[in-house]
């Protein structure tokens, strides 16, 4: 069996959707029916905006069915939270939580700068291979 370590677990009502959670850039979500499937290129926020939805299956069946994640169907996993455990010191693990937030969405906001960086490096090259195309032509 394998183990899928999350960022968080979160039990949701619905008629459908037993629980969803979140880790890297996935949603993971279990259904009551027992079948459960991984959403890649997710962010924090997509995921907080889910767990918050007034419902749960009209926003999954609305934003995460139609964002054009890539679907993957688990089999013989295990979701496992990470983080605090220590029910001794709640406020500390508030914090800890506060701040993995907090590096989660760092980590997507250099990852889209780091696209368009990409983006940009593929441009210059165009037009670079263009300049060269005409100066041989003139």
């Amino acid at each position: 069996m394998k183990t899928i370590t999350v960022f968080e677990i979160a039990k949701v009502k619905s008629s459908n959707i037993a629980s969803i959670a979140f880790g890297g850039s996935s949603i993971y979500v279990n259904f009551n029916n027992g079948t459960s499937y991984a959403y890649e290129g997710a962010n924090l926020n997509d995921y907080e905006e889910f767990k918050k939805a007034e419902s749960v299956g009209k926003h999954f069946h609305s934003h995460i069915m139609k964002a054009g994640y890539e679907v993957t169907k688990l089999e013989d996993f295990k979701l496992e939270q990470e983080g605090p455990t220590s029910a001794a010191n709640p406020q500390q693990d508030a914090e800890i939580i506060r701040l993995k937030k907090e590096n989660v969405d760092l980590y997507q906001a250099l990852k889209i700068k780091q696209e368009r960086i990409d983006f940009l490096e593929k441009e210059i090259e165009e037009e670079r291979y263009r300049t060269v195309e005409l100066q041989k032509k003139a």
